[in-house]
């Protein structure tokens, strides 16, 4: 299946890194569109927070750098709202003694739950 390129409008409500967005977006894409089979033109409409599991660490950017958290993506597929629940782990093996404790090898799980229609 072959999914049209859709901008991500909410981007700026999630708390995952850019460099793993465009990963997410096709992982929450596929699912909710097993949901809803016929639609080729998904967009994602909204993203929250529903809950933080572990405590959480941001960047100067706002996302994380460690942390276990939820979020809804809500996703339009072609008319019908699929919310589909996505639980992260936001890990970093290391970081430098320097005062801006810059973080590096940092790594991000993510675990897709069942898709809902809203």
């Amino acid at each position: 299946m072959i999914l049209s390129v859709c901008t991500v409008f909410a981007s700026e409500n999630t708390l995952v890194p850019k460099a793993q967005l465009s990963e997410i977006k096709s992982a929450v894409f596929a699912n909710a569109l097993r949901t809803v089979k016929k639609c080729n033109k998904p967009v994602i409409n909204e993203i929250n927070v529903v809950s933080v599991l572990s405590s959480l660490k941001k960047n100067d950017e706002g996302k994380a750098i460690f942390g276990e958290w939820v979020e809804e993506w809500t996703v339009d597929a072609c008319g019908t709202e699929v919310i589909v629940p996505v639980e992260f782990k936001q890990q970093f093996s290391a970081y430098s003694g320097s005062k801006n404790r810059k973080y590096s090898n940092s790594y991000l799980k993510y675990k897709i739950r069942e898709p809902r229609v809203k």
